[in-house]
Parts: structure tokens; sequence; C-alpha cells
């Protein structure tokens, strides 16, 4: 009876359909997540051994990333047993964290405001509320990756997560850099000039791509506009 129990445990482990259901039914789930979200989340629960329940609250899958919460990485590393002290330093305009491993190395990292400005983080809600913390957090887990990578293997902040962005985004942002760099401009407006016609005969070419359509449209709009002359201010008769 005892092995059955046993082999009953390990198949509910495994089970992550059927956790899924008890917990939804159960309402443990929050309502963002999908069922084949929640399923992730708990195989990667059971690979860093956490229950079910602070899983789904701790941890997040997006775009093949595993983001846990701040707590629960901290957690993790002091229930590994691994660490032997901890020390957190504070300035005005930085943090500095000092971990020791149980082998005796010691490692330290900090994280500035200068640092959090050029990644565009003192924008995030969270940074505006609590820069000191947001500092600490960052320091911290610059330490964690360098002395206890057995414990942040795969997994990453929720500050540290980056939503990739779409290919409209990544055009948009080409086009503006394109429209403020003076030398690839007047090379587009070259090309575009030498072969194509005012009607942009590039445009109907079947073996250009969309960007390339988008990108020989902007030329010839960018020569028109150098092309016209300046409006001169018109002089006002006094009445």
């Amino acid at each position: 009876m005892k092995g059955f129990n046993g082999q009953v445990r390990q198949n509910y482990a495994t089970n992550f359909g059927l956790q899924v259901s008890m917990l939804r039914n159960a309402g443990s789930i929050p309502k963002d997540l999908t069922d084949a979200q929640a399923e992730v989340i708990l195989m990667r629960a059971v690979e860093i051994g956490i229950s079910p329940i602070i899983a789904l609250s701790e941890i997040r899958v997006k775009e093949g990333k595993t983001i846990v919460s701040f707590d629960l990485l901290r957690s993790l590393l002091h229930r590994s047993g691994l660490l032997g002290f901890e020390e957190r330093f504070e300035s005005r305009n930085e943090s500095m964290v000092r971990l020791m491993h149980i082998n005796g190395r010691v490692e330290q990292a900090t994280f500035s405001l200068q640092e959090a400005d050029k990644l565009n983080l003192l924008e995030k809600e969270s940074w505006k509320q609590n820069q000191a913390e947001m500092l600490y957090q960052r320091a911290y887990i610059r330490v964690v990756r360098r002395l206890f990578p057995e414990i942040s293997l795969g997994l990453i902040i929720e500050d540290e997560y980056v939503k990739s962005p779409s290919f409209i985004q990544k055009l948009w942002k080409f086009l503006l850099n394109l429209k403020n760099s003076k030398k690839v401009k007047m090379r587009l407006i070259k090309v575009s000039l030498s072969k194509q016609d005012a009607q942009g005969q590039l445009a109907n070419t079947s073996e250009n791509t969309g960007v390339a359509r988008i990108l020989a449209k902007k030329a010839v709009q960018l020569s028109k506009e150098q092309a016209l002359p300046k409006e001169q201010p018109r002089a006002i008769k006094a009445s």
C-alpha cells in the first residue's frame, strides 16, 4: 500500500493537467493565466522545488523566459543552504551587495542610478516608487549569478524582463534613426532618384520586400521636402 501511495504521488507530481484542473476549480489560478501557461509554471515549480500554489503567484513565463519575483529568488537562495552571509551597503546613487558562499568564496556587486538611467529603468513605476529597493534588487541578482549559478540558472527577476519589440516597432525605430541620419538619408535619396521615377518603380517590383517599399517611399518624400523652397515671411501692411 505504501508503494501504491508513492506511485500515486509521483503520477500526481507529473500530471500537470490534473493539477491545473483541480487548482482552477478551486480558484487558485490567476485569471490572466491560461491552462497551458499554468502547466509550464508547475513544471518549473518541480524543477526549482517549490509548491504549486507559490509558483502560480510568484512565477510567470513570457516569451520563453521564466520570470520570478525577487522575494522568491532570495528565498530559493536562503533555502538552499549555500549562503554563508549577506551584507547590504547603500548610498544615495547606488547599492552594493556582498554575499559569501559556504565554501568561503565572497563576491560583491554594485548597481547605480547611472546604470539604471542607461537601461531606461527610471521611468518604470517600480523605480519611481522605491529607487533604493530596485537598486538593491539589481545588485543582488548580479552577485547571485556570479556566486550561485545553480540557483539563478534560467531565471530572471521581474525588473529584468523586457518585452521584445514587434516588427512595426522595430521598423518605426529604424525609420526614425534613418531620418535623423543625414548621410544615410542623402544616400537613400540618391539611390531612389537614380533607380525609380516619381511614381516609384521600386514599389512595383515583386522582388522587393514590404520594408524596402516603405523605405523607398520615405526617401522620395524626403527628397521632395528638401526640394521645396522655404516660405519667406510676408510683410503685413498697417491699416
